[in-house]
This record gives C-alpha cells, sequence and structure tokens, in this order.
C-alpha cells in the first residue's frame, strides 16, 4: 500500500471517529478552486470561526476525493472560486460528473456547491437550457443557465445580492462585495421543485432578480444547495461567517428529517424540510386506499388525505400556513402497513 494513502486514511478515521463521537456535523471543505487566491482557504476560515469540525481537502494536491471518502461526511462544500477553468468537478470517467453523480444518487449526500463560473467551464457562455437527462436537470435542478453579471449585463456587474421571498434559509441578509460589483456570478432558472435562496439586487440593475442562490431537493433524498457566486467576495469576513451558519444549520435541519424516515418503507416522503406541501411516492403496482395524516409531536391531527392508488405515481398533499415550525409526523396506512416519517415544517 502506498505509504502516503495509508496515512491519509489513518489520520482521516481518527478525524471521523472524533466528529461521530462529539455529535457535531462533520463537515468536508472541497478546495477546487485553482484560482491562487487563496480565496478557498479564506471561506473556509468561516468554519473556523464557527468552530465547526470540517475536513480540508485540495483538489489541486489530491485530485478527486473517492465517493466512499464523500460519503464518510453529513455535508460537502464544493468551492469553485472564481476561476472557471479545467475543475475537477467535471472530470469524469465516462459521463460528466461522474463522481458527483454517484454521491448524489445516495439518498444521504448533502451538497454546497459555491463558486463563479462553474457552469462557463463545462458549458461556456450563457444562455444554454437544459433538459431531463442532462446532469444541470437531473441532480442540480437547473432548467437554464440563464445570464451572468458582466457578460450579460451589459458589463456593469451584480452590485449586490439580497435573500429572495421564498428563501427557506432562515436570517440570511444582503451580501456586498469587496469590488463595487461582482463579475461573472450566474443566473439559474430552475425546476419546480426548487426554491430560490439569493436574488441579483440593484434597483435599475438589468438582471434585478435573476435567482443566483437556491436549494434543490432530489427526489431520492438528497439535497443541493447551489451559490451561482463566491462567497469568499463578500466584503467583509462576518458576512460569510453568519451566512456559513445558516446554511450549514439549515442543512442539519433537513438532514434530521431525512435521518428520521424510515427503512425499507414502501413509500417515499419528499421534501423532508416542508413548507406548502407534501410529496408522497407511491411503489408500482400499489393498488387500493392509501390513508395519510399529519400530526404534531404532541399527536394532534394536522391534516389527512384519504387516496385510491391506482396507476398513481405520486400524491401531493397541502399542509396548512398556520401550522408553527417544527417537527410533524407523517403517517401512512396501506392496507396491514403502517409507516411514520419524521419531517421538519420550516
Amino acid at each position: 500500500m502506498d505509504l502516503n494513502k495509508y496515512v491519509f486514511s489513518v489520520i482521516f478515521g481518527i478525524f471521523f471517529s472524533l466528529a461521530q463521537i462529539s455529535g457535531q456535523s462533520n463537515v468536508l471543505f472541497v478546495d477546487d478552486s485553482a484560482d491562487n487566491f487563496g480565496n478557498s482557504r479564506y471561506f473556509a476560515s468561516a468554519l473556523d470561526s464557527l468552530e465547526t469540525e470540517y475536513f480540508y481537502y485540495d483538489t489541486g494536491e489530491s485530485g478527486l476525493p473517492g465517493l466512499d471518502f464523500l460519503l464518510g461526511f453529513d455535508l460537502v462544500i464544493w468551492h469553485t472560486s472564481t476561476w472557471g477553468l479545467d475543475l475537477f468537478m467535471w472530470q469524469s470517467l465516462d459521463t460528466e460528473n461522474h463522481l458527483l453523480k454517484r454521491y448524489l444518487d445516495n439518498p444521504k449526500a448533502n451538497l454546497w456547491l459555491v463558486g463563479n463560473d462553474f457552469m462557463f467551464d463545462q458549458y461556456g457562455v450563457a444562455p444554454v437550457t437544459f433538459a431531463e437527462g442532462s446532469f444541470p436537470y437531473d441532480y442540480l435542478g437547473i432548467t437554464s443557465y440563464a445570464a451572468q453579471s458582466n457578460a450579460n449585463d451589459g458589463g456593469l456587474g451584480v452590485p449586490f445580492l439580497v435573500p429572495a421571498s421564498e428563501n427557506p434559509v432562515e436570517d440570511l441578509t444582503k451580501i456586498n462585495w469587496t469590488f463595487s460589483t461582482l463579475f461573472w456570478a450566474d443566473v439559474f432558472e430552475l425546476r419546480e421543485e426548487a426554491l430560490p435562496i439569493y436574488v441579483f439586487g440593484g434597483e435599475n440593475y438589468p438582471l434585478k432578480d435573476g435567482i443566483t442562490g437556491y436549494y434543490f431537493p432530489r427526489n431520492n433524498g438528497s439535497n443541493v444547495v447551489t451559490f451561482g457566486f463566491d462567497l469568499a467576495l463578500c466584503s467583509n469576513h462576518d458576512t460569510i461567517v453568519h451566512t456559513t451558519d445558516k446554511v450549514i444549520n439549515w442543512f442539519q435541519k433537513v438532514r434530521a428529517g431525512n435521518s428520521q424516515t424510515i427503512k425499507n418503507s414502501l413509500f417515499q416522503v419528499f421534501p423532508a424540510l416542508i413548507r406548502e406541501e407534501v410529496r408522497i411516492t407511491i411503489p408500482e403496482g400499489a393498488e387500493g386506499e392509501i390513508k395519510v395524516r399529519f400530526l404534531t409531536s404532541s399527536g394532534q391531527v394536522i391534516c389527512q388525505s384519504d387516496e385510491q392508488l391506482q396507476n398513481k405515481q405520486d400524491i401531493t398533499i397541502p399542509i396548512p400556513q398556520h401550522i408553527p415550525q417544527g417537527m410533524i409526523f407523517c403517517e401512512i396506512r396501506h392496507g396491514k402497513s403502517r409507516e411514520i416519517h419524521k419531517l421538519v415544517k420550516n
């Protein structure tokens, strides 16, 4: 065995064990920047400020991480920074994003992709549209790489960002830059399931309200947050720390809901972090009546639905908006089976 790989595996094993014992969220920070400006180290220093357990992985030194390595962490932060050329995230053995596809096909996967220009590296100049079967559509929830600041705004650059009105992450703030404006931040058009987090600001800015940060809950239970801008270029470190803290805490909420979904269940319930509705995926061949109830932790019934199953792929159930935030339970009865899934009302 290669000595360096052996030492690396031992160090990681010790780190991972300590993180599990402490009960804290353990984070993998992937430096895929190749920009030589120190932006990734600066971004990762926010985790130091938050005293978050994390492992810093530099693709420039070690190449792509392995799949089992990625799955050993609660959250993977993949930072491409500002130099969108020859990024490791696009390297593959036989298909685009071979590694990230396999990672996100695991229902426990949680990915926070951050940076300018990662779309440009693979797809070139915007706009580019995507359909089912492509990596951006299936795995990132993107229907269109619609625009870039500077390239599609008359050379202005985006002056600042503001949290979207539908933003699921609590207490995020306006983001200003170390520069007067930011070049090469991306604008996305999204699949219906995705929720915007950050949009372009500026009253007279041509790309105002363009979505540049969002959450995409994948049907298999994995979760993706994408920031089409480099968080390392915020005007002050406190903003980076605050934003990182809020996003990581939000991922912990989502993970808490996902971890409570029972094993070997017939039905899939998503998203784990709910706002307006819940969707239940029906297994092929299921027929007859299904009864669904949503309950508080004290057992109070929030709402319920009775459905007849026949050639249905899923059921969508609206959740009353007056229900307070916190844990709720989804009880599913079908024939003699009974399942309970734990969710988080946001």
